[in-house]
This record gives C-alpha cells, structure tokens and sequence, in this order.
C-alpha cells in the first residue's frame, strides 16, 4: 500500500544508452562524509530523534528529486533479513532489498522529510522479511526490461574502518 503511488521508473540522467535488458551491472558511488558533515548529521538524527541512516537517506532522496524533478520514487536499502528468531544460528547471506518510498511532494522542509523517511524506514523494516520478489509481485508494476522494477537507485550504509586524525 505504501508503495502504491510511487512512481517506478526514475528518469535519472545518464552518459550512456541504456541496455535493452536489464542486467545486474551497475555503478557505485561511495561516499565519504568528513568529520564535520558526520558531526553535522548526528546533530541533526539526534535533534529530530531517528538514527544518522535516516537523516541520509532524506538528503538521497531530495538530491534525487531535485535531479529528476520527480516527486515519488523508491530508493532500496538493504536489511540483515533476520528478522524471525529461528535463523538467529543459522549461518548464511540473509540480505533482503527493501523499497523506501520516498515523497518530496508539498515541499517538505529537511525536518518534515526526515520524519516521513524515519516512518517510511520503520514500516519497510516491519515487513522486512517479506522478500523482494514478493513486493514486486503485489505491486505489479508496468515491466520494463531495462530496468529493475521499483526502483533504480540504492543505498547501503558501512561503518567506515578508517580512523581520523585524533583516533
């Protein structure tokens, strides 16, 4: 339901012809935050009380819409998949992309936009163990072979290993 008015195809602009078919090759664009920008961040998750991930993924989104000039979209995050207590022992990759919705309509501020993340984040996160493939099945999108089917942008959080200057 949540994803039912987000539009699935995002225009992003590119520097090649898109493939005919989709494949599973694509680009990445790490991102390193400085010390300041960081501090800046959790300033600001802790003033509007949601974690540093979701005061990210509100900045992605209006960076996104603000390239596109698109108001609804999804953005994918993968979650541990873990969620039910019997494979807490079990060894293996249990990783589930999920579709974070984003909607940039009515001109949120940074605060109205990171509280509707923060809330779109929980309720992905509630039916998280719901695979992919499933949501894809019940929101029956138009297909296009070129594309993946709700969204073309994700975004994966790792905790840098780097220490800075101080320790």
């Amino acid at each position: 339901e949540r994803l039912e008015n987000v539009r699935t195809v995002l225009d992003l602009q590119t520097d090649f012809t898109r493939p005919k078919r989709f494949t599973h090759r694509a680009g990445s664009v790490p991102l390193r935050f400085s010390a300041r920008t960081t501090s800046q961040i959790q300033v600001t998750a802790k003033r509007l009380h949601v974690t540093p991930n979701v005061v990210v993924m509100a900045l992605l989104q209006a960076w996104i819409s603000r390239t596109t000039r698109q108001q609804s979209f999804a953005v994918g995050t993968p979650m541990s998949g873990r969620c039910d207590r019997q494979f807490e022992r079990t060894v293996g990759f249990f990783v589930n992309l999920l579709p974070i919705p984003a909607d940039l309509s009515g001109d949120p501020s940074l605060e109205q936009l990171v509280q509707r993340v923060g809330k779109d984040i929980l309720f992905a996160l509630s039916s998280e163990s719901l695979p992919l493939a499933e949501v894809v099945r019940l929101k029956s999108p138009q297909r296009d072979a070129s594309r993946h089917p709700l969204f073309q942008v994700s975004c994966t959080f790792e905790k840098s290993h780097i220490k800075n200057e101080q320790g």
